[in-house]
């Protein structure tokens, strides 16, 4: 089914649900441009449904308009119709004097149809194996099917190096049509790639890009997923079709978890700086590796996601936790099992501007002290691309956290 035609109520999620049926939304939506100023627009649903009312068209007259791809609340004070010669139809015209953004999160973390275990549950049904190891791998699988904001790396996503057999790989990809086939295109804002071969994916303009690749060698991971254990469920007839009709309420939860953008509370945040200390120090003592781990980035992307699982809006330190257990378990699993290994001085080596770069900013601001990106782009003579491509080679490593505006230098680098 396509994402833009859905219209039975288990295949909505809260959000298009209440924009459409509850008239407490009646002018609520998120807004399109109908016209090049846009002074003329239309109110949507949600990002992922047509137009829930085509026939009205809104006229921001005395007003300057909502600007595009925002959720906005406006105040309508008068309405009239006005023959279409475009469409050949009346079309309402509904003139606004104000308006204002308009948060959906509360509508998207209210209680649906399934909780997070029953998410989490869904993507079980396909493999059997050992009760904790399926249960973790349904984990991932859920994790990366729902993304992680933008913020922390500018761009959102999860990317997951994948091991096992090319039958247990076809049993991982078809867990993951949750995901509508509109987010497997390039243009798409939140953008999946699920390949058996490596290949440099960047998206064009999207918020999230989520890589799934099968045994990679270059891509950088914030999580590898291990399915060597695991072995085909079979099914009673009639059983798949069953499973098909939940993909679209998983769906309709998927839906709801990409609008929120959950911010680790401030004991979270210091609790991530720790796990990344953490973090680096077992997968640079365990010396070797299959694949490579993004360290600074890694666990405060799976922390989000862990968020937008529970439909949180806020990352807990509960759920930092969890996600370090669960990187932290599947790292030693992919090593134990799999043996045509990187050396880890090969995966994590730095380049000279990341190296001059971690010298000066531990030197004037030193370590654990949030840096306003401004403030540390100053003190280093290197142009913004150098300067975020020395970023993403020391966060790769470890030894640099950041987010949104500010970057943070950890200690010992060796």
């Amino acid at each position: 089914m396509a994402l833009y035609d859905r219209w039975v109520g288990a295949e909505l999620s809260v959000v298009e649900r209440e924009m459409l049926f509850n008239d407490a939304y009646a002018d609520t939506g998120f807004v399109i441009h109908y016209s090049n100023d846009g002074k003329l627009f239309q109110l949507l649903a949600s990002p992922f449904l047509e137009n829930k009312d085509p026939a009205t068209i809104y006229f921001a007259e005395s007003c300057s308009p909502p600007p595009e791809h925002i959720f906005a609340e406006v105040d309508v004070v008068s309405e009239k119709e006005i023959w279409n010669e475009k469409t050949g139809a009346n079309n309402s015209i509904k003139t606004i004097d104000s308006w204002k953004p308009f948060d959906p999160t509360p509508l998207a973390a209210q209680r649906r149809i399934l909780d997070h275990e029953e998410v989490v549950q869904h993507f079980t049904h396909l493999i059997r194996g050992e009760e904790d190891i399926i249960h973790q791998i349904a984990t991932c699988s859920a994790l990366y099917a729902l993304s992680s904001p933008p913020g922390v790396t500018g761009t959102g996503g999860i990317t997951t190096a994948v091991f096992g057999k090319k039958f247990q790989w076809d049993l991982f990809t078809d867990s993951l049509a949750v995901i509508p086939d509109e987010f497997r295109a390039i243009h798409s804002p939140y953008y999946y790639f699920i390949s058996a071969r490596e290949k440099k994916r960047q998206g064009d303009g999207s918020e999230e890009i989520s890589l799934a690749i099968l045994k990679p060698k270059k891509t950088i991971a914030d999580i590898p997923l291990e399915i060597g254990e695991t072995d085909e469920r079979t099914f009673l007839r009639g059983y798949r079709k069953t499973l098909q009709e939940e993909n679209a309420i998983v769906t309709a939860y998927m839906l709801d978890s990409l609008l929120l953008k959950p911010e680790p509370s401030a004991r979270a945040e210091q609790i991530i700086t720790d796990a990344i200390y953490e973090l680096r120090d077992d997968v640079k003592k365990g010396g070797r590796a299959p694949y490579n781990q993004n360290l600074g980035d890694a666990i405060p992307k799976l922390s989000a996601s862990l968020a937008r699982l529970h439909h949180n809006s806020e990352v807990e330190d509960t759920l930092v936790k969890q996600s370090v257990g669960l990187l932290l378990d599947m790292h030693h699993r992919v090593i134990k099992i799999h043996g045509t290994p990187l050396k880890i001085s090969e995966a994590y080596r730095l380049s000279g501007d990341a190296r001059k770069l971690y010298f000066t900013l531990y030197e004037t601001f030193g370590a654990d002290y949030w840096i306003p990106s401004e403030d540390a782009l100053a003190v280093v003579r290197l142009d913004p691309a150098e300067f975020e491509t020395s970023i993403d080679s020391l966060c790769r490593e470890g030894y640099c956290q950041r987010k949104t505006g500010f970057v943070k230098i950890l200690e010992e680098y060796a």
